[in-house]
C-alpha cells in the first residue's frame, strides 16, 4: 500500500482529471436521456446549428473575458486568456454535481496555482457572479418590458432603468450581501472585502456580461431557427433571449437542481409559450437542453488545458 503522502501528492497533481472523470458521465447521461425524449420529434437544417456553434463559441469568449478581467480587478493577477478558458471549464463541469459550489471551488483552486490568495480567489468569484446575476436581470427587465403586455410593462421599464443606471450601487450592494452570505457559511473567509471597483471598471465588466447573456439567447434563436423551422425576426428574438436569460437566472437560483435541470426547462418552456405553441415551447426547451449539454462537454475538455503562469496585475501584458 502506497503511503498517503504519495497519495495526496497524486491527487494534487490529477484533481483537475478527477474532476473532470466524475463529472463528464453525469452529463453524458443526462444528454441520453434528454435524445429520447426528443428522439423522432425534430428535424434539422445544418446552416442554422452551424450558425448556433459559431455562437455558443463567442459566448464562451466573452465569458471567459469577462472572468479574466474580473479576477484581474479582485484577485490582482492576470491570467492568460488560455487559462479563462480552462476555469470556465471546471466551472461549467461543476454545475453537474448537486450543490452548484464545486465548480466555483475547482476554480479556485486552479487560481490558487496561478498565484491568488484564498481571499482573492473568493472575492474574484463574488464580483462574477454579482455581475452574471445584475446583468441578466437588467436584460430580462429591459427586453421584458418590450415583450410582455399589460400592467408589467412600466414596472419592469422602471427595473430596467434601476439597473442600468444605478448599476454601480447595485451590484456595490449584491457583493456586500454575497460576501455576508459566505461568511455566515465560511467564518475563516470574513477577511474578503468588497472591492472599490472604479464605475468604469465595473459598467465595463457589466457590458462585458451582459453582452453574453445576449449571444446566449442568440444561440436559443438558432437552435430554434434550426431544428423548428421559427425564422427570427425582431420580436421573436427580444422573446427568445427574454426567455432564455430569464430561465436560466431562475435555474441558477435552484441550488437543489444540478445545472438547473429541471427547473430551468420548465421556466424556459412557460416563458416560450407566450410567443409559439405550448407544443413548440416544450420541445425546444428539450432541443435546447441537449444543445447545452453538448456545449458543456466540449467546454468541459478545455479543463484539462495546462495552466500557464500568471502575473500580478500591475506587471501583465494583455495577450
Amino acid at each position: 500500500m502506497p503511503p498517503a503522502s504519495s497519495l495526496l501528492d497524486k491527487i494534487r497533481r490529477y484533481w483537475v482529471l478527477l474532476f473532470v472523470a466524475v463529472s463528464l458521465p453525469l452529463a453524458i447521461l443526462y444528454l441520453d436521456d434528454l435524445f429520447r425524449q426528443a428522439s423522432g420529434s425534430i428535424q434539422l437544417d445544418g446552416s442554422w446549428l452551424l450558425v448556433a456553434a459559431v455562437v455558443q463559441f463567442a459566448v464562451w469568449v466573452s465569458l471567459a473575458l469577462g472572468w479574466r478581467e474580473t479576477v484581474a480587478c479582485c484577485a490582482s493577477i492576470r491570467i492568460s486568456q488560455r487559462d479563462a478558458f480552462a476555469h470556465l471549464g471546471l466551472f461549467t463541469l461543476g454545475k453537474y454535481l448537486p450543490g452548484k459550489v464545486w465548480g466555483a471551488l475547482a476554480r479556485g483552486t486552479r487560481l490558487g496555482q496561478a498565484g491568488s490568495t484564498v481571499g482573492g480567489a473568493a472575492q474574484a468569484t463574488l464580483v462574477e457572479q454579482v455581475l452574471v446575476f445584475h446583468s441578466a436581470a437588467a436584460l430580462c427587465a429591459l427586453l421584458g418590458a418590450w415583450v410582455l403586455e399589460g400592467a408589467w410593462r412600466l414596472p419592469l421599464m422602471a427595473v430596467a432603468l434601476l439597473l442600468l443606471f444605478a448599476g454601480l450601487p447595485v451590484g456595490r450592494a449584491g457583493v456586500s450581501a454575497a460576501r455576508k452570505i459566505l461568511a455566515l457559511l465560511r467564518p475563516q473567509l470574513t477577511t474578503v472585502q468588497s472591492p472599490a471597483l472604479p464605475a468604469v471598471a465595473y459598467m465595463r465588466l457589466f457590458a462585458i456580461y451582459a453582452l453574453a447573456w445576449f449571444l446566449h439567447g442568440l444561440v436559443l434563436v438558432s437552435i430554434a431557427a434550426a431544428f423548428l423551422g421559427h425564422q427570427p425576426d425582431m420580436r421573436l428574438v427580444a422573446s427568445m433571449v427574454f426567455a432564455n436569460s430569464a430561465a436560466m437566472l431562475i435555474g441558477f437560483a435552484a441550488v437543489f437542481a444540478p445545472a438547473g435541470i429541471g427547473v430551468r426547462d420548465a421556466t424556459l418552456a412557460t416563458l416560450l409559450s407566450v410567443s409559439m405553441p405550448l407544443a413548440d415551447a416544450a420541445l425546444l426547451a428539450i432541443v435546447a437542453r441537449m444543445f447545452s449539454v453538448c456545449a458543456d462537454l466540449v467546454a468541459g475538455t478545455l479543463a484539462i488545458l495546462p495552466a500557464t503562469s500568471a502575473r500580478p496585475k500591475d506587471q501583465a501584458v494583455d495577450r
